[in-house]
């Protein structure tokens, strides 16, 4: 449990006076124990729940926090990349605000299996709605929750059928990528086990090598609003952009699939443009992920 937690506290990509951004690894369930946190619905209190509370406690020690970070937004357990999380109770509160409102940007990268050819055009968007029972996917119909997911194909791999593609969460159902992917455009997530009809293909895992128990869905960029305290632009976007884990990198290296230095490296942003060195000093922020990456070698 020592070893686990000390690998996610170097997992931090970006902190400033209001909030710190992981680039999540896989496996970690975002969910805080204890009864202040629990819902009304029956929880089930375990060790993966226990790395989370064991990570934000080992967060609030390591940056010297007045109190544990507080988590606004949830990414699945096999998801990996931008996770972030409140420094202040105020901060929380504008975070959740801006979540709330769709101020937040996210995007994500997949790789799905099937080729370019799986595909109706190179881009497009799904809405179809979808039906929960007792938080669990129940289908499609008119009475489920608005969904809406944006899809870009970025490549497919010449020697398996498997794809990398982008994608824009518009709103934030629970497994919402992954259904849509899966029941609407017929190309489940590599390694997503639930959602997935059939096992992982030879065509597939005679090419590469493919971790058990992992999904290749990462949350890679993520943006919001910070406000400078004086100046004439004092609205500003910044974004996160989390380097993809090492693994699915080496699966597209086997698959043949190209990436960019980005999404390999990572970054921060304000506005859209990239940001020239490390600090954002208006908003006291800085990119740690070099540096946290150093300690990891």
């Amino acid at each position: 449990m020592k070893n686990a937690i000390a690998s996610h506290l170097k997992s931090v990509m970006y902190m400033d006076r209001g909030m710190l951004v992981l680039n999540k690894l896989p496996g970690l369930t975002c969910q805080l124990t204890g009864e202040r946190h629990r819902k009304p619905l029956a929880h089930r209190a375990s060790k993966e729940d226990n790395k989370f509370n064991l990570l934000v406690s080992g967060l609030q020690q390591q940056y010297d926090l007045p109190s544990p970070p507080l988590p606004v937004h949830r990414l699945d357990a096999g998801t990996t990349g931008c996770l972030a999380l409140a420094v202040t109770q105020r901060a929380a509160q504008e975070m959740s605000r801006q979540f709330a409102q769709g101020a937040v940007h996210k995007t994500y990268l997949a790789l799905v299996r099937g080729n370019k050819k799986s595909f109706k055009g190179t881009s497009g968007r799904v809405e179809d709605p979808i039906e929960y029972e007792d938080g669990f996917f129940k289908g499609y119909g008119e009475d489920g929750q608005p969904s809406i997911t944006e899809w870009e194909v970025l490549a497919d791999s010449p020697v398996a059928p498997v794809t990398l593609v982008r994608l824009k969460l518009l709103t934030g159902n629970k497994h919402q990528l992954r259904i849509h992917l899966a029941n609407s455009l017929h190309v489940p997530i590599l390694g997503d086990q639930k959602y997935s009809r059939n096992p992982t293909s030879e065509a597939i895992t005679s090419q590469a090598q493919i971790p058990p128990d992992r999904m290749f869905l990462h949350a890679t960029h993520l943006s919001l609003f910070k406000y400078r305290s004086g100046g004439g632009h004092k609205r500003v976007r910044v974004g996160i952009h989390a380097p993809l884990p090492s693994d699915f990198v080496g699966v597209c290296h086997q698959l043949e699939i190209p990436l960019s230095s980005l999404d390999i490296e990572g970054g921060l942003f304000t506005d859209g443009e990239p940001v020239q060195g490390e600090e954002l000093p208006d908003f006291q922020g800085r990119w740690l992920w070099r540096r946290n990456s150093i300690k990891r070698s």
